[in-house]
């Protein structure tokens, strides 16, 4: 059982009268103003999920260009060496599956798939997220203005 101090319940400290009284006007304060700031997270929540899956089809798409690329380059290879464009097509083949996965998945089922495969392969993962680091490192350098290469 826990017991408020006397000063409390007296109203008397260095506080001024009725310090208690003043927190549960604080606490209803902070209540009323809940629903605006509930809205002003739900409104960044919205922008940030429309950013996000902007992003999400432009990478896709990038993706899916990686993919017919590395199909192209398999059909050239394929032409001078027959048994090297079984493999590369079918590391194209993921490319594209892949970019079509990011199209069609929400972020959270995407990010929920990758949590999963974490906890089976953390190495794997880990060197995932490194490339993935290189080549984001690479992209926005190559993308800022006025740079040259």
């Amino acid at each position: 059982m826990k017991f408020l101090p006397l000063h409390l319940l007296l109203g008397v400290g260095s506080e001024g009268a009725r310090p208690h009284l003043r927190e549960d006007t604080k606490l209803q304060q902070t209540q009323s103003d809940a629903p605006g700031v509930k809205d002003a997270f739900s409104a960044i929540r919205e922008h940030v999920e429309k950013v996000t899956e902007q992003q999400k089809g432009a990478g896709a798409e990038r993706l899916a260009d990686v993919g017919r690329a590395v199909h192209d380059a398999a059909d050239k290879l394929a032409k001078e060496i027959p048994q090297a464009g079984i493999p590369i097509h079918s590391a194209a083949d993921a490319i594209e599956n892949l970019a079509q996965q990011l199209r069609e998945r929400s972020v959270d089922d995407l990010a929920g798939s990758f949590n999963d495969v974490a906890r089976k392969q953390p190495i794997a993962s880990f060197a995932a997220c490194v490339l993935a680091g290189f080549a984001l490192t690479h992209f926005l350098k190559s993308s800022t203005p006025g740079r040259s290469r």
